[in-house]
């Protein structure tokens, strides 16, 4: 009977560890990518914090990068953001009727 506690813990012990890595590696992604407040406060809060910032955005604007000082006043991201809390077919409809707006391609030394 020793012996089947000892596996156990064991067994225990080895999945704590590659959980932990796992959770480690999910971090230090998190913070590369420049969303560690989203790892920290969990799915929840962060899509409240993201849809807050949206309505912001779309109630008061944004300073306009044109250089004539005035304000931009973006709704897509509002828009996708409701869109993807409809039940079923949200985050589909989202993707395929509001798609995110795609980042350049950073310029690179290597061809591939």
């Amino acid at each position: 009977m020793e012996s089947d506690n000892a596996f156990l813990d064991q067994y225990i012990n080895a999945i704590a560890h590659v959980s932990a890595f796992g959770m480690a590696y999910s971090m230090f992604r998190a913070a590369k990518r420049r969303m560690l407040m989203s790892f920290v406060l969990g799915p929840a809060e962060s899509s409240t914090i993201d849809f807050a910032g949206d309505v912001s955005k779309a109630i008061w604007g944004t300073p306009d990068k044109s250089g004539f000082g005035g304000t931009k006043h973006d709704f897509e991201p509002l828009e996708r953001d409701v869109l993807r809390k409809v039940p079923l077919f949200g985050p589909a409809l989202a993707k395929h009727l509001l798609p995110s707006k795609k980042k350049e391609p950073s310029f690179s030394g290597k061809k591939f």
